[in-house]
């Protein structure tokens, strides 16, 4: 009872840590997307959008360095594709729900992007494809073009010349102190929630799908919540353009550098210890929902420019409804 109740408390620390975390990260980012008269989409996608995927790089890189290839592949395309379905379904999702989201700028090449990067993680994943280093340095090589493209894109905004002027040294240091408060907040909250759920009996592997996918995704539920309660709508869309992103070309490709054999997963193997489930169980779950979590945003998108809160509980049901399925497995 004392081990989870200290459990608890360190994970309600955790939440807070990444919400106040995440509050200064979204406020100097909006200050330097003014300064800079940038858009704020490519301060979403970039500073943003890179300190709240830090998570999912720090597990993919433990689970190299702690596992065997097979449980460790497994984990890192698993983490990956799970983050980006709750990027979509939960953090989309929670933020509309509370606050309706109007998209202000064409980012119908963006959405298409994230939809053909996760169709080709699963196809990776479901045709058993080895993502091998040469894999890696053609992600990290799309990762810069994408960069590339979001600046030269005519995203750039006009703004008043009036603004209070900025303080270039503080600015950073705090956005440096934010990002390092959503990696502690994030392994905190990590950390003692498979603690909690150890405790309370679940198996490793409905911890590593549902609990790890949804820990490493909280600095963007957080992040996302501060930016659309703000009224950042750019912000928070090109937070969870960014994160889907640089889960796939930058962590997904600078995990695959640092193995010899790559990243290979056999779908008919026991995906880890102590388990008889295997990734060809759940993986028909993974790609309807990926896919139909992608298609609504786009077509909210292309036929609304909008989301309003009832679409946004359809988001939270279909990944309440994911997470149910995994655990009847």
């Amino acid at each position: 009872m004392l081990e989870i109740l200290i459990n608890f408390s360190l994970f309600i620390l955790g939440c807070i840590l990444l919400y106040y975390s995440s509050d200064f990260l979204i406020n100097q980012s909006a200050l330097i997307s003014k300064k800079l008269k940038l858009s704020p989409i490519i301060i979403g996608a970039t500073v943003i959008a890179i300190g709240t995927s830090l998570p999912e790089l720090l597990v993919s890189l433990y689970s190299m360095f702690l596992l065997d290839g097979q449980e460790s592949s497994s984990i890192i395309v698993g983490n990956v594709l799970g983050s980006n379905i709750a990027n979509i379904s939960l953090v989309l999702g929670v933020c509309v729900l509370f606050h309706k989201m109007i998209f202000q700028t064409n980012i119908f090449k963006e959405l298409l992007f994230i939809f053909f990067l996760g169709l080709y993680a699963i196809g990776c994943l479901y045709y058993e494809i080895n993502i091998n280093q040469f894999h890696g340095i053609t992600l990290l090589l799309l990762f810069c073009f994408y960069l590339y493209y979001l600046v030269v894109s005519n995203k750039i905004e006009k703004f008043e010349e009036d603004f209070i002027p900025i303080n270039w040294l503080y600015t950073i240091f705090i956005l440096l102190l934010s990002i390092i408060g959503l990696a502690l907040g994030t392994d905190l909250v990590l950390r003692n929630a498979i603690n909690i759920s150890k405790i309370l009996g679940f198996n490793e592997l409905t911890i590593s799908i549902t609990i790890i996918a949804l820990g490493t995704s909280l600095p963007e539920l957080f992040s996302s919540m501060i930016a659309i309660k703000n009224k950042h709508y750019n912000l928070l869309i090109g937070n969870i353009i960014g994160s889907n992103v640089i889960n796939i070309v930058f962590v997904l490709g600078f995990s695959s550098l640092f193995t010899k054999s790559g990243i290979h997963i056999d779908t008919s193997a026991i995906m880890l210890k102590g388990s008889s489930i295997t990734i060809g169980h759940i993986l028909p779950y993974i790609i309807i929902v990926f896919i139909l979590s992608h298609i609504m945003l786009i077509g909210y998108y292309l036929f609304k420019k909008s989301m309003s809160r009832i679409e946004g509980l359809l988001f939270v049901v279909l990944y309440v409804l994911f997470l149910y399925s995994l655990f009847q497995i």
